[in-house]
């Protein structure tokens, strides 16, 4: 079990380990689709919404965000990475 930092989520992953939910004080839950290597260890985190992209490690820090209509990659302290999905890149920076 993985605790996500900053928003009180809490991570469980399900039995199939085809989606990832999270549960947050309110019992709302919102998706995130696993990266995960060839043989199978979780990488990162990926959630979709409000035109943005976020990524997460697989110990469910920020790592940071897509934005699709400026097509900008930012880190989370905000800085540009570069323009288009740059989100793996951020992976392997760590």
């Amino acid at each position: 079990m993985w605790r996500i930092v900053g928003n009180g989520y809490r991570l469980r992953k399900r039995d199939r380990g085809d989606n990832v939910k999270l549960n947050d004080k309110g019992g709302l839950r919102k998706m995130y689709k696993p990266l995960r290597n060839q043989n199978g260890r979780l990488l990162g985190l990926v959630r979709d919404y409000n035109g943005r992209t976020e990524l997460r490690d697989a110990g469910g820090r920020l790592l940071g965000y897509y934005y699709q209509k400026a097509n900008q990659t930012r880190d989370k302290n905000g800085h540009l990475v570069g323009y288009g999905n740059l989100l793996t890149k951020l992976l392997y920076d760590l």
